[in-house]
């Protein structure tokens, strides 16, 4: 709510509303989160970083963070499904 306060609405709907936490790689002194794709995640990371880690490091509400907080952008991963080349069907 606060990154929304700080930024253009256009700036937020349209890149920095698709970041996603992800609080399995997050530790106490830096958070991790998903852009959507590379292009995306360089851009947060260049124009909006610093405001990302200023407002997480002033407000660790429901969050167990350090008092100076990092933070990393990562492409989020894609799902892949293994296709199988070799299929066997049986007539019945």
């Amino acid at each position: 709510a606060l990154v929304k306060q700080k930024v253009s609405p256009i700036e937020y709907e349209n890149c920095l509303s698709q970041l996603k936490y992800n609080p399995n790689a997050s530790k106490s002194d830096i958070a991790f989160f998903y852009a959507p794709n590379m292009l995306l995640c360089n851009w947060i990371t260049a124009k909006h970083g610093a405001l990302l880690k200023e407002i997480l490091s002033q407000n660790k509400v429901g969050m167990h963070l350090a008092h100076s907080v990092d933070v990393r952008i990562e492409v989020a991963p894609k799902i892949q499904v293994n296709a199988q080349s070799n299929i066997n069907y049986k007539a019945v």
